[in-house]
């Protein structure tokens, strides 16, 4: 299973460009043929394609989404700043009008600490930058400000904005230009357009104040919905969803190769992911590799070789001790830190730090205990100094190759296999959500009496805002390259067909047929001579040990 996590960048005190085993991309050289855009060469369609012209849809998906070109300035902007006289006003006060005019505010925590001394004044932000966006209407007794000016009391527009900035000197601001950029904005922008029929829509019907309310309760899928401290920006689809679109990904399908050709493991026979965001922001990944019968011997009985859990010394090992340090070492949690995000009910749900453990061995269920010796090689994380008692199990190779946290787990039972799968197809993240008055009170629909109060709680999918541009790129959030054949058995005349709409309905209907009847018309045309089955007895094979060893082709109904 294989994880991505951003790295705590303040850790990372040395050059990764400087580390011979690290993989990187290089400069962006590859052209695309209809937009000119600039990407990487390992973005391109043909990747089999050494020497030819590069074949990349990511950025306009093969010319199809063309962007318009940038329209001229409106009219009266235009004169504005061709006016000698007003030019130059409003050039001078650009700011200040561009303030006026906006509809969302910034949000930073700023420390305005540094500049308590003499020096030059200097900005300091600590966190993300985020635009703020408040309701619509102004609560009672406060001033419209933002995108409250193009809602709110607009026949009084004009002095709303005189009033929403806080000036000394008001004489600096001509209100014609003010009132003429409000009109300029009404003709040209759609943002003003969508704001303009909210406030008709306020003048015309009767509002109900609404909120949303995420519970933390059991979806109906039986998976349990946390609440996350973080702020984000996130949608929550009410119902199923089960359609997913795309080809590829490019980070996963260059590591899954690595995994297949460098053979850090041992010859890989398949390979499945899946891609998860689970209300983190950063998209993470669960991988599961099976390897070549062969090498699953080796791999049981040199477990240490290919996943260790102590940390690398640095005298011998400088890159792999820094990569451990940065990426793979659980936070300290415990009693010291009852509000690490591991904790509950004050014990780490990862079950940290972990026991010393002198030799690899297997539990009862499959799961390996890794070799973690007393080895006295400390890091120090969050100023703790941390043992191998807090390292998570780890690929010396894949860690320093691709600089990112990757938790390598092996399973060697069948026992596990349910979990497994279980755990990398338990589906995508869930909210519950129940919509409630102003007041607190549940909110029914007017004029519909007895309504059923449960369900008034509504079930969705939740979608983080990293999540919803993956389907816009049409990058696939599950591959595999298990081969899994759905037998054609059905009751007699109730067999499903599914065929595009370009297709010839003759041609469906033999092809419907022949899948049914192939493997019949098979056993009878079979000669043992050319098929090594016959060595396990092909004679009374069943159905489904039939296509333990043949394939179909779809479009021929033949096997092979």
């Amino acid at each position: 299973m294989v994880h991505n996590n951003q790295p705590d960048m303040e850790n990372r005190n040395y050059q990764i460009s400087n580390i011979r085993e690290y993989n990187t991309l290089g400069p962006r050289t590859a052209v695309c043929q209809y937009c000119n855009a600039i990407m990487w060469k390992e973005e391109r369609n043909n990747k089999k394609v050494t020497k030819g012209m590069p074949k990349i849809s990511l950025c306009c998906s093969n010319g199809q989404v063309r962007i318009p070109l940038t329209e001229p300035l409106p009219t009266y902007l235009q004169n504005l700043y061709d006016d000698k006289d007003k030019g130059p006003k409003f050039m001078k006060c650009i700011r200040i009008y561009n303030f006026m005019l906006s509809f969302t505010s910034m949000g930073a925590h700023i420390d305005h600490s540094i500049n308590r001394g003499g020096g030059p004044y200097q900005y300091r932000q600590h966190g993300i930058n985020i635009h703020r966006f408040g309701s619509l209407l102004p609560n009672v007794g406060e001033q419209p400000k933002f995108c409250q000016l193009y809602v709110y009391d607009t026949k009084n527009e004009v002095d709303n904005c005189m009033r929403a900035i806080n000036l000394h000197d008001t004489n600096v601001i001509d209100p014609d230009i003010l009132e003429n950029l409000l009109k300029m904005l009404d003709e040209t922008n759609e943002l003003v357009k969508c704001f303009r029929m909210a406030r008709d829509r306020f003048d015309q019907e009767d509002i109900v104040d609404l909120r949303i309310v995420m519970k933390s309760s059991r979806s109906t899928t039986g998976r349990e919905n946390r609440m996350t401290p973080s702020n984000e920006v996130a949608a929550i689809i009410v119902g199923d969803i089960d359609d997913t679109c795309g080809q590829r990904d490019i980070v996963i399908e260059s590591k899954t190769e690595d995994i297949k050709k460098k053979i850090f493991f041992g010859r890989c026979d398949a390979v499945m992911y899946v891609i998860e965001y689970q209300k983190r922001g950063l998209p993470h990944v669960h991988m599961l590799i099976w390897l070549h019968p062969a090498d699953k011997a080796t791999l049981s009985t040199n477990v240490d070789t290919f996943v260790s859990v102590e940390i690398p010394a640095e005298n011998t090992n400088p890159y792999g001790h820094q990569a451990v340090k940065t990426f793979m070492m659980h936070e300290p949690c415990g009693a010291n830190f009852p509000h690490s995000p591991c904790m509950d009910n004050y014990i780490c749900t990862k079950k940290f730090p972990k026991k010393y453990c002198q030799g690899t061995m297997f539990d009862k269920g499959g799961f390996p205990i890794y070799k973690r010796r007393k080895t006295g090689v400390t890091v120090k994380v969050k100023n703790v100094v941390l043992d191998n008692q807090w390292v998570v199990p780890f690929n010396r190779n894949l860690l320093v190759r691709y600089q990112c946290h990757i938790n390598i787990e092996i399973c060697n039972q069948a026992m596990s296999i349910k979990y497994l799968f279980k755990y990398c197809l338990k589906g995508p993240d869930r909210a519950t959500i129940m919509i409630q008055s102003d007041n607190g009170t549940n909110y029914t629909l007017p004029g519909v009496p007895n309504q059923d109060e449960i369900k008034t709680f509504l079930d969705g999918k939740y979608v983080y805002g990293a999540e919803a541009t993956h389907p816009i790129f049409c990058f696939d959030v599950h591959h595999r390259t298990i081969s899994v054949e759905r037998l054609p058995v059905h009751l007699s005349n109730e067999k499903r067909v599914t065929f595009r709409e370009t297709d010839n309905l003759q041609w469906v209907c033999r092809t419907a047929e022949a899948l049914y009847l192939k493997v019949f018309k098979f056993s009878r045309s079979f000669r043992p001579s050319e098929f090594r089955v016959v060595e396990l007895g092909y004679r009374g094979m069943t159905l489904i040990a039939f296509y333990t060893f043949f394939s179909i082709r779809p479009r021929n109904c033949s096997y092979f």
